[in-house]
């Protein structure tokens, strides 16, 4: 990050870290929930760089990585909600962040995007409906040939391009086919590939997922840590705001 011009650069985007106007605040905290993290993230990209429609491309670690620089940027070291930005940042040369990993001659995975992530907090109520949202929105060809089968198991790549009507009816008409996977057999060798595919796709930040979302691993002299379930931390989009400012944009949490 530029941190005399303020900004922060991405995979193919450099991005401002212009504060938010207390009133721009507001409208993200007023039209959506806390619990509707990844759509106040939208909002707050959209607001600051002053376009709508760039955060539902950013991949996932990309949108995170601007959360966290924003807010490192635009508050103090007495912030009771201070943290170090460089536990959590991973070494990244753009041009070595590959778009897809290859796990078979025709199936892949591909990055998670903000147009997934924006679907996938409306309809997952738990853990494994956040595991499985990523793994439907990131895997796509012939997915039969990660774990066998008689038949041929054809799932169309998903773009951020997809409108969110599209990712819906991808992410229903493919979880009965999670669904009726083996626990101990095929789903867990689909999730073992699809993991480390995962890890080979990081970039800035390194991203898993609980009950309520998205979570940011800690890191350790540039590693992640050994036991991620201590380390990783829900980054709430407005949670930076301190004084009577955010005790304003509390009232809005639900």
């Amino acid at each position: 990050m530029n941190e005399s011009m303020k900004t922060v650069t991405l995979l193919k985007h450099t991005l401002p870290l212009n504060d938010l106007s207390i009133g721009q605040a507001i409208d993200i905290a007023k039209s959506y929930p806390e619990s509707y993290n990844e759509a106040r993230i939208s909002a707050l990209i959209g607001h600051v760089v002053q376009d709508s429609s760039i955060a539902r491309s950013l991949t996932a670690s990309e949108r995170y990585c601007f959360l966290l620089h924003h807010q490192h940027a635009t508050q103090g070291l007495d912030s009771a909600n201070y943290f170090n930005i460089d536990d959590y940042l991973l070494p990244t040369v753009q041009a070595d962040v590959p778009s897809r990993i290859g796990v078979t001659d025709s199936a892949y995975v591909q990055h998670l995007y903000g147009a997934h992530v924006e679907v996938l907090e409306q309809k997952c109520e738990n853990a494994a409906d956040w595991f499985n949202g990523q793994m439907i929105c990131q895997l796509y060809g012939n997915i039969s040939s990660i774990f066998g089968g008689d038949e041929q198991m054809e799932w169309k790549q998903i773009p951020p391009t997809a409108s969110k009507e599209e990712i819906n009816q991808a992410i229903e008409a493919r979880l009965p086919t999670l669904d009726a996977l083996s626990a101990n057999g095929a789903y867990n060798d689909l999730t073992a590939v699809f993991a480390n595919a995962n890890t080979r796709l990081d970039h800035f930040i390194s991203l898993g997922s609980g009950p309520d979302g998205l979570l940011v691993h800690e890191l350790t002299d540039g590693n992640e840590q050994e036991d991620v379930s201590l380390t990783a931390r829900r980054f709430l989009c407005l949670s930076a705001i301190d004084g009577i400012a955010g005790q304003l944009i509390e009232t809005f949490r639900k």
